[in-house]
């Protein structure tokens, strides 16, 4: 029997720790996650639904404002652990920590590294237009993402998939594969294969100038940067001082029939809006249409049902924070 620590706070842990408590050989001696936050405009505590996972279980529950204290040091310590096993968890460890279990440290991560190293591997695979993506489980070393891989397993990036597709997909394959690692590290028949630190590309947290459309960017791009950032934080575009989140969208080449020729068409320019044809913004090669967005104060909804209740008259610009 294998005693674990497993540490996670985004719902793409939540598999890997609810396949982890379902096997006979391992044993949950305690699960750690952030604490809890207020959130929404009541700024109300309100539990991850990592947390209401946990919850379901029958595992000691911690949640350490600073991981790196020394009582939360002593309490992984105090649990004797042949594994400590992080699924995003938030939150980086220090070299005292990464040396506590018996066995090893294991991450889950989402993305076939050395490539995405990173807080948001799957959202920038999707951004970057990559055609295939992964998950894999290695040794956690105190260099970010760094350590040696043990398994991996890989998935094809369909072209209308979007970030939450993926992500769901991964965190099953991860929940798979850390079962397997945990099972042949244990006995010490898994392989250890070193990163080629020169191969490494990165995935930082997203910030709010990478949700900015940039209309001057190729449409794929667009298109692109609007699937990795779906369901959240979403992609940005400002129209009258405020900021609409496009939540699908469509790449077309050519000219919609029934947008109206112009000498001069910058990229940002509405071409088409219409309950009929929805909405259609220019870019730099080409044409952007919204299928479905946020407008502000609103719920997601068809570009066209929105349409039906606000007018944008053809010719005013959707505004990039990043060209303004």
């Amino acid at each position: 029997m294998m005693d674990i620590v497993f540490m996670g706070t985004a719902p793409f842990a939540i598999p890997s720790l609810l396949h982890v408590a379902q096997q006979k050989d391992m044993n949950l001696v305690l699960v750690i996650t952030q604490p809890d936050r207020t959130r929404g405009r009541g700024h109300k505590i309100q539990f991850t639904e990592f947390k209401k996972a946990a919850l379901s279980l029958d595992v000691p529950l911690y949640q350490p404002e600073n991981i790196k204290s020394e009582e939360a040091i002593e309490r992984i310590r105090e649990s004797k652990p042949d594994f400590l096993v992080v699924v995003a968890y938030g939150q980086i460890l220090s070299e005292e920590i990464l040396q506590l279990p018996g066995k090893s440290a294991i991450n889950v991560h989402g993305s076939l590294l050395p490539k995405y190293r990173g807080a948001a591997p799957v959202h920038w695979a999707v951004m970057k237009g990559e055609q295939n993506t992964g998950v894999c489980t290695m040794h956690m070393v105190k260099a970010l993402d760094a350590g040696d891989i043990i398994y991996s397993a890989s998935t094809e990036i369909l072209p209308e998939e979007t970030t939450q597709d993926i992500y769901e997909r991964l965190q099953n394959k991860g929940a798979e594969l850390l079962v397997k690692t945990l099972r042949d590290v244990y006995v010490g028949d898994a392989p250890r294969v070193p990163q080629c630190d020169e191969e490494a590309t990165y995935a930082p947290a997203i910030t709010k100038t990478d949700r900015y459309i940039d209309w001057f960017r190729k449409g794929i791009d667009i298109e692109n940067q609007v699937r990795g950032l779906y369901p959240k934080p979403l992609a940005i575009a400002r129209y009258q001082n405020e900021d609409y989140l496009f939540t699908k969208v469509e790449y077309q080449e050519n000219r919609p029939e029934d947008v109206l020729e112009r000498d001069v068409l910058l990229p940002g320019t509405v071409g088409l809006a219409s309950p009929k044809s929805g909405l259609w913004i220019r870019c730099y090669d080409g044409w952007i249409h919204i299928l479905s967005l946020k407008a502000p104060n609103k719920k997601e909804m068809s570009a066209r049902d929105f349409l039906s209740g606000f007018k944008i008259p053809v010719g005013t610009i959707f505004e990039s924070e990043i060209t303004k």
